[in-house]
């Protein structure tokens, strides 16, 4: 913006005489030269598909980096299917202008080529070819399993890149393999009687079909192949077991002598009941063990969460050896082990349990308090892009009239609030507040604990019934409202229709714990834990309320409410009416201020959707220690709480996965309903 005396000076000249001499200027420095340039390689190359920056950086000898200058970008020739995110730019502070090309979905023929200019220098050429990725075909999970009849159970794999990243949109071709037989009764891919299914991967490489195993015994065979990739075979042996239902969530969904198993990883996993005596693993051989994808078989002859990386590959420490992928204390006799652990098999182990054990078995209400603003880093602005929206155009316009063109800018940015509309500082206020929302959101469900063959072992299984967070701003008088904290609480319903959010998937597998003795000689529980959750639909679900409540209702979700937010076409009207009143009707057209305008939003969509972008994959996998101290009030040798509520609650230690490694923390109880 240009001060005072030079404005009136600049009027003056344009609009009347003026007798008062121009103030004495600076002797001429020499000349200037003007540079644009490059931040990578004018020649680059990317795979189908994928999205490449384009970056320049626009100087001169005598300032340097220029601020607010106009770059172009273009693509010249054929853009064979490419893309650019946007024309023109401008440059930040130091100078620096990008935008971002999408290479077309097939392989180019010739480079795309694009031209990049800028005042007084000669444009750039930066050639860009598309090529078709190196790609793996990988499955997810087990490629040979025992099943039961009556089952749908998901069938995955995953395309991706060699050396890493998924590959989006190739055709996956799943099949049955029969050698010309029919194809037996109730079996199918994705419908009874179907042999062949044809499924595109998505964003995250994976593509899925929905294997029928029917109602008859034996052997099915199942090819997945991507063309030019690779093949994947999947062998499922079918059998007709009792136990119940097929589908089940807690132990008690099957008949006697059965117990609720995951079959299958991730958002798809199935649930089936299959004898209890066939749910252990042996120790000393992980690898005939045969525990499911992603779990490990530890001591006590369990099949338990655990990492890609165990012992067997990491080894161990301080005296340790690995037993079924787990690092445990070698002993020859009891005096070899910890206070309270005895030597069994040549390992540290448990004793068997005393007879004051306090039980846990049974059903359980529970309640888990977590604290997810680690992971959720990245929204801790997410009200930023409309906060940017409102000051959009104060001092940033560049109307490009000599001289009253800053005068306009002035006017406008005084008129902008009118055009602004007031609910958009109550929605930056509550976007940016959802960090804090999911600081102490609570899961509230039911468990079921089963004691194992030594009690001190236990078995849980669990349903994630909702999900409760605090949004402070349904609360007329905020915390100090007769109806707190009633009135602050939202439900979520998990595993359910949301209407446009869809479901909000959970998937809680079977779990074990071990009882023990701390050092004051109370009752406590351990359980390892591995849950996975639609974390990113959950947020999607939130934000929407926080739209909905900040704009009064007006808007459900950001994309209305952005469209909204601010007046492009009133904005270009008064840069015009302003315009005209200060030139007397000499300049009464501002060019571009509407398109400025609508460019910001548009801006403000793409930064909003790249904060949530950043959460990573929907499908989230939690990993997490939960212990607590077992009380028996009434001192029957039967537990009444995990834990008490709010203090003091049990204690949740662990992390994400999938998306970033971040610390999981939180509380949680259980009671007897």
């Amino acid at each position: 913006m240009v001060n005072r005396y030079t404005l009136a000076l600049g009027l003056c000249s344009l609009f009347m005489a003026c007798s008062e001499d121009p103030p004495n200027t600076t002797p001429d420095a020499g000349p200037v030269n003007w540079s644009l340039v490059l931040t990578h390689d004018s020649q680059l190359s990317g795979d189908l598909g994928e999205t490449l920056v384009l970056q320049t950086f626009y100087s001169n000898s005598q300032q340097g980096g220029l601020e607010g200058e106009n770059v172009r970008f273009e693509i010249v020739g054929q853009a064979q299917g490419a893309s650019l995110t946007s024309g023109d730019q401008r440059t930040d502070a130091q100078g620096f202008a990008a935008t971002m090309i999408q290479l077309p979905l097939v392989a180019t023929v010739q480079p795309i080529q694009v031209a990049i200019s800028a005042a007084k220098v000669e444009p750039l050429i930066v050639q860009i070819s598309a090529r078709r990725p190196e790609m793996v075909v990988l499955p997810i999970g087990q490629t040979e399993r025992e099943l039961r009849t009556g089952l749908g159970v998901a069938t995955q794999v995953m395309v991706r890149r060699v050396g890493g990243g998924p590959v989006e949109g190739v055709t996956v071709r799943f099949a049955f393999r029969t050698d010309g037989n029919p194809i037996a009764e109730g079996r199918g891919i994705d419908a009874q009687g179907v042999g062949v299914a044809l499924v595109t991967t998505g964003p995250s490489g994976v593509a899925r079909v929905n294997v029928l195993t029917g109602s008859v015994e034996g052997d099915l065979r199942l090819s997945a192949q991507a063309e030019g990739v690779g093949m994947i075979n999947f062998v499922y042996h079918i059998t007709t077991r009792g136990g119940g239902e097929a589908g089940c969530r807690l132990d008690r969904d099957c008949g006697e002598g059965f117990i609720c198993e995951r079959q299958g990883q991730g958002e798809d996993a199935v649930y089936a009941c299959v004898p209890e005596t066939a749910a252990g693993c042996d120790p000393t051989d992980p690898i005939a063990a045969q525990c499911p994808q992603g779990y490990i078989c530890d001591v006590t002859g369990e099949c338990i969460p655990g990492g890609a990386v165990g012992c067997i590959q990491a080894g161990c420490e301080g005296g340790q050896v690995c037993i079924g992928n787990v690092c445990v204390d070698p002993c020859s006799d009891n005096d070899d082990c910890p206070n309270g652990q005895e030597c069994v098999d040549d390992v540290c182990q448990e004793p068997n349990a005393p007879p004051d054990l306090v039980y846990i078995e049974g059903f359980w209400d529970t309640r888990y308090q977590f604290d997810m603003s680690e992971v959720l880093g990245p929204l801790g602005d997410l009200g930023a892009p409309l906060d940017f929206l409102d000051q959009a155009f104060r001092g940033n316009l560049e109307i490009p009239i000599p001289v009253i063109g800053d005068v306009i800018e002035a006017a406008v940015a005084d008129l902008i609030a009118a055009y602004v509309p007031p609910w958009v500082a109550d929605l930056v206020h509550g976007l940016n507040s959802i960090v804090h929302i999911f600081q102490q959101m609570q899961v509230v469900g039911q468990m079921e604990a089963r004691h194992r063959a030594n009690p001190l072992h236990v078995r849980g299984t669990e349903v994630w019934d909702r999900a409760v967070v605090m949004l402070i701003d349904r609360c007329a008088r905020g915390r100090q409202d007769p109806n707190y904290p009633s009135c602050a609480e939202v439900n979520i319903l998990l595993d359910q229709d949301l209407g446009d959010i869809g479901r909000i998937e959970t998937d809680v597998p079977p779990f074990v714990g071990r009882l023990y003795l701390d050092r004051n000689q109370e009752w406590n529980v351990l359980f390892d834990r591995e849950v996975h959750m639609d974390l990113v639909g959950l947020v999607r679900y939130v934000v929407n309320l926080v739209v909905s409540i900040s704009t009064n209702g007006r808007f459900n979700n950001i994309p209305d409410a952005l469209e909204a937010a601010i007046d492009c076409r009133g904005i270009q009207r008064a840069a015009d009416q302003a315009a005209c009143d200060l030139s007397g009707g000499r300049v009464c057209a501002v060019p571009g201020v509407e398109q400025t305008c609508q460019q910001a939003v548009q801006q403000a969509g793409l930064m909003i959707d790249q904060q949530l972008a950043e959460l990573g994959l929907a499908w989230t996998a939690m990993d997490f220690d939960q212990y607590s101290r077992v009380y028996d009030d009434d001192n029957n040798l039967m537990a009444d709480e995990l834990g008490r509520w709010p203090e003091p609650a049990g204690q949740i230690d662990g992390s994400f996965r999938l998306i970033v490694n971040r610390p999981l923390e939180g509380a949680w109880n259980a009671s007897r309903p």
